[in-house]
């Protein structure tokens, strides 16, 4: 009975499962931690190792000098990764390798920050350091060959000089 009244919960929407963040959290907008630039579409989706992916906002964020580094710009982009089988533990975006590229052939690291999870799901925020300046447009790749998952990011504007 109990899982019959589960899955009818489910289907509808109704008890607790109205809410969507119950099963999957919602994607949020990047957090910046600094002044927002612009902003963008982060687009794509696709699997890595059974775990589905996909991409939803994006911003180009100048970030503040420190007493031990200089003003920086990176740009974050917010990802859900999310799978259906509530024994399978969320995949550990961190020890995934990630790189962009820019349409120049220019390319980077990815580090991969969790902001909130689900039960199903968990959002990440994608930081691309160091873009290139003058390009709007960015790939990044997730996964290793055999096994990836690439997402595009689109900016309004061209990434200023540093």
């Amino acid at each position: 009975m109990f899982l019959f009244g589960f899955c009818i919960g489910v289907l509808n929407r109704s008890g607790p499962f109205r809410n969507d963040a119950f099963l999957l959290s919602s994607p949020t907008y990047p957090d910046w931690g600094g002044t927002m630039l612009c902003q963008g579409d982060a687009q794509g989706s696709g699997s890595l190792g059974g775990y589905a992916i996909s991409a939803k906002d994006a911003a180009l964020i100048r970030l503040p000098a420190t007493k031990y580094s200089p003003s920086e710009q990176e740009i974050q982009a917010t990802v859900t990764v999310s799978h259906w089988q509530l024994w399978t533990d969320h995949l550990e975006l961190s020890a995934v390798p990630c790189t962009w590229t820019d349409p120049g052939g220019a390319s980077g690291t990815v580090s991969c920050h969790p902001t909130r999870s689900g039960l199903l799901s968990k959002n990440w925020i994608l930081r691309l350091e160091a873009p290139t300046p003058g390009y709007r447009w960015f790939t990044v790749t997730l996964g290793r060959p055999g096994d990836q998952c690439t997402l595009e990011i689109t900016l309004d504007e061209e990434v200023p000089p540093a």
